[in-house]
């Protein structure tokens, strides 16, 4: 396994991460890679020429799922052999189950505050 640092740009994944956030990386290459990946992990990609970091939601034979927590960016789909490797941390809202639990959390709170400044 390989480990390497990556420097964030943006704030789709606010508060997890921040700008300019230097988080470790995985890296996860095989074939087997769904098996090794699941919903709720965050990971760094490449997409459209950039490197970013999201949280799986969804897994297929050829890929995974990705989307933000601040439901900012819809969904899209990412091939295995894109995704650069899962992020590693001792906080538990970084992947699995917490994780997608977050996730779902941060995004209804990104909707309240969205409908509470439409009033």
């Amino acid at each position: 396994m390989t480990i390497k640092a990556i420097k964030l740009e943006g704030a789709s994944m606010f508060p997890l991460f921040k700008d300019k956030d230097v988080v470790f990386v995985s890296e996860v290459r095989s074939q087997m890679s769904d098996i090794r990946y699941k919903k709720g992990d965050c990971v760094v990609y490449n997409f459209e020429g950039k490197k970013l970091l999201h949280r799986v939601t969804g897994i297929e034979n050829d890929g995974a799922w990705i989307s933000d927590d601040a439901g900012i960016i819809e969904p899209h789909f990412v091939k295995w052999e894109d995704i650069e490797g899962k992020v590693l941390s001792k906080n538990p809202f970084v992947s699995g189950i917490p994780g997608m639990l977050y996730s779902k959390i941060r995004k209804i709170y990104a909707q309240f505050r969205s409908f509470l400044k439409t009033q």
